[in-house]
């Protein structure tokens, strides 16, 4: 550790250091600070309200920050006060959580061009465009009808699939009923639920379920009997059938 690091003498030349770097930093972050109330103005005037459709987490406060000043040899660190904007502003947002069936609360940072456009990446497939507050406001509006739409489907296919299943209990008492993910042959990242039937045979009859009670309709059946069937067995099977 060097003298200036023990004692925090500066020279002329590091004093000059230390105050740009305390100007500079007061500087930037009051002029972060500044342009982020006016981007809350902003999306208030466009028809935003805050603490519904967006959050003004920012602040300006004072903090000790170290700073490095001078070079070569002689080159220090010193820790001074000085204004600190932390947070941002996010713009809230419902969206639907398939593997609950619940409608989550989600935040997602926005940004200003200073000139009266904004972005929200997260509402807008992640791009970077600087759109129209208003722009964005349709954009969120319809992302939360979304949610909602997704989760009144979901609870109403739920609530009959539950009804199905006791339904199916009751017709059969002796087989298992219960809900099994069919993904489709077209694309495995896109499932849907439906009813499987497994009977003590260990024959199992799969069904769709529609929009309404009562809506099922046939998906698969494996036939445990003829799946225990030589080739020949088969055969004679279906050969039989009328």
């Amino acid at each position: 550790m060097s003298q200036l690091e023990l004692f925090q003498i500066l020279t002329k030349e590091q004093q000059e250091d230390k105050n740009r770097a305390i100007t500079n930093s007061n500087r930037n972050n009051t002029h972060r600070y500044d342009r982020l109330v006016e981007g809350k103005n902003l999306l208030i005037e466009n028809g935003f309200e805050e603490g519904v459709n967006f959050e003004f987490d920012v602040t300006l406060k004072p903090k000790m920050v170290k700073f490095k000043i001078g070079y070569g040899v002689e080159k220090t660190q010193i820790e001074e006060e000085v204004d600190i904007c932390s947070g941002n502003i996010n713009i809230i947002h419902l969206d639907f959580d398939g593997s609950n069936c619940k409608c989550k609360t989600i935040r997602n940072w926005v940004d200003f061009d200073g000139g009266g456009k904004v972005n929200c990446s997260g509402l807008q497939n992640y791009s970077a465009r600087m759109i129209k507050p208003s722009t964005l406001l349709d954009k969120l509006n319809t992302y939360n009808d979304n949610a909602k739409d997704e989760y009144n489907i979901n609870s109403k296919i739920n609530f009959i699939l539950l009804y199905t299943i006791e339904k199916y209990t009751e017709l059969y008492p002796g087989a298992t009923v219960e809900v099994e993910e069919v993904y489709s042959k077209y694309n495995l990242n896109k499932s849907t639920n439906m009813i499987k039937i497994t009977f003590p045979s260990k024959s199992t009859l799969t069904l769709g379920v529609g929009r309404e009670k009562d809506g099922e309709y046939f998906h698969k059946m494996v036939d445990a009997e003829v799946g225990r069937m030589d080739l020949n067995g088969k055969l004679s099977y279906l050969a039989n059938q009328f």
